[in-house]
């Protein structure tokens, strides 16, 4: 009998929202007078609504105004000046490696007075030329994956396709065996860029990725495919981009078991019809957990998934 197992524990501590630009987003804009004339005092408050962080920044004088890297996540933006009404944009949707741009037109007023706007962003990013899709947590948790391998998912992209392995100079990643092997724009395979967390995730042995993370943990990938930014310039290909979730302010956790044996699998098309079906067990079991250490300040996030095989050596 064969056995094999992996077990990929992950803990995360998330303190402050210093983090790196690969695996963020960026909020930018202009404020300026109802009569257009631009507004350099404004105090930019920046909340993200699950974890109660806020981040604020100065407008220039010319009333423009960029947020330093923001997790992925849900926002609320406040603009502040003297002589004007208090004005939030709420509902805002980050995603990583976007650069939304939300703009303000201030009335007079008291800053004591709020306006509170609510409203969708248009689905095009002016503010970035980079091609690509973002594929979020329920698709990576409620679509079929064979394996929990979340770059399966990479193929609904445009451009984006499945190769065998060593096709189109793809070997695949080392523990799938090419399975999941994939091409973007015609480009070799082994040119494909992983990165989790804003890390380099990169096999140098066969093109693919080295950690395949409980999928369960991920909170969203994004896989751009043209026009990137340089800081992904390792390569030609695709990058693929995905971020851990973290803890938020709430507790939240899952708890999961899939399994496959010889009962529910068909006789293997070269068994000796007349022998016993051979014996065939698979089990990948784990779960997640996170939430507040110190509510608005500290956080934790860990996760774990074991994989045992049991079946018969050739």
């Amino acid at each position: 009998m064969r056995k094999t197992g992996q077990i990929v524990p992950v803990l995360f501590l998330t303190v402050v929202a210093a983090l790196g630009q690969v695996d963020t987003g960026t909020i930018t804009g202009t404020i300026s007078d109802s009569q257009g004339a631009r507004i350099g005092s404004a105090t930019i408050t920046f909340l993200d609504v699950a974890s109660g962080i806020t981040i604020r920044t100065q407008a220039e004088s010319s009333g423009e105004y960029a947020s330093p890297p923001l997790r992925p996540g849900d926002y609320r933006v406040t603009a502040e000046a003297q002589g004007f009404k208090t004005e939030s944009r709420a509902g805002l949707t980050l995603r990583v490696q976007d650069r939304l741009r939300v703009d303000f037109t201030m009335s007079p007023g008291a800053v004591s007075e709020n306006i509170e706007v609510n409203s969708e962003l248009p689905q095009i990013q002016s503010e970035t030329s980079s091609l690509g899709q973002v594929i979020m947590s329920r698709q990576i948790t409620e679509l079929p994956l064979n394996g929990r391998d979340y770059t399966q998912l990479a193929t609904l992209s445009t451009g984006v396709v499945r190769t065998s392995s060593g096709t189109n100079g793809n070997s695949g990643g080392s523990s799938t065996g090419g399975q999941n092997s994939f091409v973007a724009n015609g480009t070799r395979g082994t040119l494909n860029n992983f990165l989790l967390d804003g890390i380099d995730n990169n096999s140098n042995d066969n093109g693919g990725l080295v950690l395949r993370t409980n999928v369960d943990a991920i909170q969203e990938f994004k896989i751009q495919t043209n026009s990137y930014s340089a800081e992904f310039g390792r390569s030609g290909g695709a990058v693929v981009n995905a971020i851990i979730k973290s803890g938020t302010n709430n507790f939240h956790g899952t708890v999961f078991e899939f399994f496959r044996n010889a009962a529910l699998d068909a006789r293997d098309y070269f068994e000796d019809p007349t022998q016993k079906k051979a014996s065939f067990k698979q089990n990948q079991f784990g779960g997640t957990f996170g939430g507040p250490v110190i509510k608005n300040k500290l956080f934790l996030f860990g996760d774990y998934q074991g994989t045992r095989i049991r079946n018969p050596s050739v």
